[in-house]
């Protein structure tokens, strides 16, 4: 008999925390919806934490270290920092939950620090997609006239960050009439960025090019460039949110990068749940980016 009941008994659902850094970024929104619908595809559970903001690091290690107490199986995460979560995270592994990394990679070199595998990332190429939508900022750039251009990157410690400030320099680089004046902390907030950029733009007023490391800080720059008065600024975003693709119908931002929030989320949670199945899986999945400029949305807003 209790053979015949271990038989029938109905196999556990498994429990999946999605930890992102915050909704009130659209684009983690999207990755939500992501990560909902492959957890719904495989009959999991999905718990998801946010933090407040998207500089609230503390708040988001915490909610890390009550997913460890809940427990949940697997943990997938969208690190505000890439090397302040890695703690929390390996006490995660060592407790036997998997942990997927999605978006913003941590700091790798770190976690190999204490000893364990490190976890399967899922993201797409940020200096390589900056690279690309700053060079289709730069389309149409007289080589012959000098200018100048800004960037605005997000939190500086986070590694996608970097990557996408790298790619912006790498294409203005290749420039040699373009010289990059600044280089700001948004935060990946709109009002961060309008008030370092407002400040900056008051005195350089002359600025050119701005590239902005996501799509929250170009909707920032926007509102200082017009508050200013200035004409002939181009601005390039980075995430392909639905808020912003009026402002590229109308001419206001050049273009930004599709990333493809969505599908990484889909894609981190079904990592996940092999791991826990004991399936291969590849220890990075880049999940492929599209430039998205006003040829792309067609001449009037969505």
């Amino acid at each position: 008999m209790p053979a015949a009941c271990a038989e029938v008994k109905e196999a556990r659902r498994p429990v999946i925390g999605l930890v992102m850094k915050t909704l009130t970024n659209p684009f983690f929104a999207v990755m939500e919806d992501g990560a909902r619908r492959a957890s719904n595809d495989a009959g999991a559970e999905l718990v998801v934490r946010t933090a407040s903001r998207e500089t609230a690091i503390e708040q988001q290690i915490g909610l890390v270290d009550s997913l460890i107490k809940m427990p949940v199986d697997a943990i997938v995460i969208a690190p505000a920092d890439s090397a302040r979560l890695v703690p929390v995270l390996v006490q995660a592994v060592r407790r036997g939950i998997v942990v997927v990394n999605v978006d913003n990679q941590l700091d790798f070199a770190y976690w190999q620090q204490f000893g364990q595998r490190l976890p399967s990332l899922v993201t797409v190429d940020n200096r390589k997609a900056a690279d690309a939508v700053t060079e289709r900022l730069l389309r149409g750039d007289n080589p012959a006239v000098a200018a100048t251009a800004l960037i605005v990157g997000g939190i500086p410690d986070a590694d996608n960050s970097r990557q996408r400030v790298a790619g912006a320099g790498d294409a203005f680089a290749r420039h040699a009439n373009i010289n990059v004046v600044g280089q700001l902390a948004g935060n990946w907030r709109v009002e961060d960025a309008y008030e370092a950029s407002l400040a900056f733009l008051k005195t350089h007023p002359g600025i050119r090019y701005v590239f902005c490391a996501n799509d929250m800080m170009a909707v920032g720059v926007l509102q200082a460039v017009q508050e200013l008065g200035l004409s002939g600024v181009a601005i390039a975003g980075f995430d392909n949110l639905s808020e912003i693709r009026p402002s590229i119908a109308a001419g206001l931002i050049t273009a930004t990068v599709d990333q493809n929030a969505e599908e990484q989320g889909y894609l981190a949670v079904q990592v996940a749940l092999d791991l826990l199945a004991g399936r291969p899986v590849s220890t990075a999945t880049l999940v492929p980016v599209r430039v998205i400029d006003r040829e792309a949305l067609g001449s009037s807003p969505p």
